[in-house]
């Protein structure tokens, strides 16, 4: 899967749990985000070290 769409993808979702959290209690908005939304994250993170690796190789 390109880059790019990994990356909308995971915003996406990230989204929808914002939506379906929305109005929600504070500690459940907060567990949401710590349960769901931050392995996305820790993911999309991953992803882009990587490829800045990898466009770091291929400039030199």
């Amino acid at each position: 899967m390109p880059l790019t769409t990994d990356i909308l993808e995971r915003i996406g979702v990230s989204y929808s749990i914002e939506a379906e959290v929305r109005g929600r209690p504070p500690d459940v908005r907060l567990a949401a985000r710590q349960n769901r939304t931050t392995p996305l994250v820790d993911g999309l993170r991953k992803k882009l070290d990587a490829a800045l690796a990898g466009c770091r190789e291929s400039a030199t």
